[in-house]
């Protein structure tokens, strides 16, 4: 397994796995009801299920449970770990929001400023002027009189 794996090549690693698993039970499966047949008795189902496999194949079951098992853990470990990194961004985001003095503004009027902002050109003197506004704003105190991070405004008291 690679060291840096997104989470669809581990999804398709254990989609691999459980083919392998259900290829690897049929075979068992298959084996044991030619001993059965072999040996004449009649029910070999119920005698699969209760039967103490101890053979290679029961070894190689063992082994890709324990690879499902691994690759599942780092699946679960990779999807935290993305949740976590867009919360924090989502906090980064609006925190800039609080700071910029838009808490009580409309989403639609919000997503029109982040959007008209998108098409300045990065290195152009708009997006200069912009960044330079925005670095002095984050040098002085929050705009909207509140804590960053509590939402709190004058209006609302």
């Amino acid at each position: 397994m690679a060291a840096k794996s997104s989470i669809s090549d581990i999804d398709a690693q254990i989609e691999k796995l459980r083919a392998r698993r259900r290829s690897l039970i049929v075979k068992s499966a298959e084996r044991f009801a030619r001993a059965a047949t072999k040996s004449g008795s009649k029910k070999w189902p119920r005698d699969f299920a209760k039967a103490r496999r101890r053979g290679w194949i029961t070894q190689l079951l063992r082994r890709v449970d324990q690879q499902l098992a691994g690759l599942e853990r780092r699946r679960r470990f990779l999807m935290t770990a993305d949740r976590k990194k867009e919360a924090r961004l989502k906090f980064r985001l609006g925190g800039i929001v609080v700071r910029a003095g838009l808490t009580m503004a409309d989403r639609a009027f919000l997503l029109g400023g982040f959007i008209e902002l998108a098409r300045v050109t990065p290195g152009s003197a708009e997006h200069r002027r912009l960044r330079d506004i925005g670095e002095e704003a984050f040098k002085a105190p929050a705009l909207d009189g509140g804590s960053p991070g509590t939402g709190e405004t004058a209006e609302w008291h």
